[in-house]
């Protein structure tokens, strides 16, 4: 049975009858009564003709929507079903079945994204997490970085532990950051001022192949990405504080903006990045490579953070960046007017007090980054 036709429909057509009625009308009032002029009556023909079909088209558009909103209704009925059967072939027992269905929430996601896509960066980031999930707010942990890491002095060691867990499925977290990069690209090219955020909380992933992705303003706090390739990775925003990063590359990745404190960054691959506005208090730097990397406005200095402790109510701890040296701040690229913020950092090998002499000027064809 077909569906009724809205009431503006309804009364659209009828007052559209009433206005063709009134035309023939007046068209023929004087001619009442007297022989019917034939030229006259070809026209009110006519008339009746065209008004029938425009009629007729209405009725044919109306129900051509409703037809079209039957089909939406049942193609998004079906992809509905779609979504829960990738999301329940996450949980298969084979890696070929997960797979299968990392890369069918994908292409919901490409398919309606307006429907499908902030569901479908949560799944895969639950996905990513795995066991590995260590808060469940994945909120901004910096306010209490020295408490975590006096409750958690095993951390270090249950972070190996966690990354190792996760050896026999690392190509299907990959691929499942990359349709959260994907998605996450796709939202901000379309609504730059909003953003996903995707929640990657405790991630372990050593040695992952991420590459390029994008990743701005996702939560990765404590996560374990040592060895990890993130060259030309845009990770602006993001916060990774606490996170193991220890000889990961980073070369070319924008990093505008990113928390990166008490992040250990020792050995890790830093030429050619932008890190301007990142905050690296409390951060390992120890044998980083910088060269050709943008400095401007970086909070590298000491920041106090309160401890929420029982007993220390109102203690504040310093967090302070280790294995810093004068001669790596020297060969710091910044704006000028804009050094990075150096000041109590002791340097690591002669523990006098590092200063900002000037480092290298930031080259003009630099200002757009990654390097051009």
């Amino acid at each position: 049975m077909p569906p009724r036709p809205p009431a503006w429909f309804v009364i659209t057509t009828f007052l559209g009858v009433l206005a063709f009625i009134a035309v023939v009308t007046a068209m023929v009032w004087d001619d009442l009564g007297n022989p019917i002029d034939v030229s006259r009556a070809e026209a009110v023909r006519n008339l009746a003709l065209v008004a029938g079909g425009i009629v007729a088209l209405i009725i044919a558009v109306w129900r051509s929507k409703a037809a079209q909103d039957q089909v939406n209704v049942s193609d998004l009925d079906r992809l509905d079903r779609l979504y829960l059967e990738g999301v329940s072939l996450l949980s298969d027992r084979s890696s070929v079945g997960r797979r299968a269905g990392i890369r069918m929430l994908g292409q919901l996601a490409k398919r309606n994204p307006s429907v499908f896509r902030e569901e479908v960066v949560r799944v895969l980031c639950e996905f990513a997490r795995g066991s590995t999930e260590v808060g469940e707010s994945g909120g901004d942990v910096t306010v209490s970085l020295p408490r975590f890491a006096q409750r958690n002095g095993g951390a270090e060691s249950d972070r190996a532990l966690r990354a190792a867990s996760n050896d026999h499925r690392h190509e299907e977290i990959e691929e499942a950051i990359r349709i959260i990069s994907d998605c996450n690209a796709a939202a901000q090219s379309e609504r730059p001022s909003d953003q996903l955020r995707p929640n990657l909380t405790g991630l372990a992933l050593n040695r992952a192949m991420l590459d390029g992705v994008n990743l701005s303003g996702a939560i990765l706090a404590n996560a374990e990405l040592a060895d990890a390739n993130l060259r030309g990775a845009n990770l602006s925003g993001a916060n990774l504080s606490l996170a193991n990063l220890r000889a990961a590359n980073l070369a070319e990745a924008d990093l505008i903006d990113t928390n990166l404190s008490v992040a250990d960054l020792q050995h890790s691959q830093l030429t050619w990045s932008n890190l301007s506005h990142a905050r690296l208090s409390g951060a390992t730097l120890t044998d980083i490579r910088i060269s050709h990397s943008n400095f401007s406005g970086a909070f590298i200095f000491p920041a106090s953070v309160g401890l929420d402790d029982t007993d220390h109510v109102d203690a504040e701890e310093e967090i302070i960046v280790t294995g810093l040296t004068q001669g790596m701040v020297d060969a710091m690229w910044a704006e000028e007017g804009n050094p990075p913020l150096v000041d109590g950092v002791a340097d690591a090998e002669t523990g006098k007090a590092i200063e900002w002499r000037g480092g290298t000027a930031l080259p003009h064809q630099y200002t757009s980054w990654p390097r051009s």
